[in-house]
């Protein structure tokens, strides 16, 4: 996985794109705000026409594991 490819979700849109890899995360940028998604949770796959680094995770389930995190801390 490399920085500035596109992650997409299972519908075929773009969930965000890769800004890093820290450890076991990907960091996901989109709309200028920075997403956590493990790296467990994305695969090398094709989605419709759509081929690349794929999550089943949604745009919400993102959002609400990044908030989460960010509030533990």
């Amino acid at each position: 996985m490399r920085a500035g490819a596109e992650l997409y979700g299972t519908d075929g849109t773009s969930v965000g794109t890769v800004q890093s890899v820290e450890g076991d995360t990907a960091v996901i940028v989109r709309g200028g705000k920075l997403y956590n998604v493990p790296l467990a949770e994305i695969y090398h796959g094709a989605v419709g026409a759509t081929h690349g680094l794929v999550t089943k995770l949604s745009r919400a389930e993102i959002q609400a594991r990044t908030t989460a995190e960010v509030e533990s801390r």
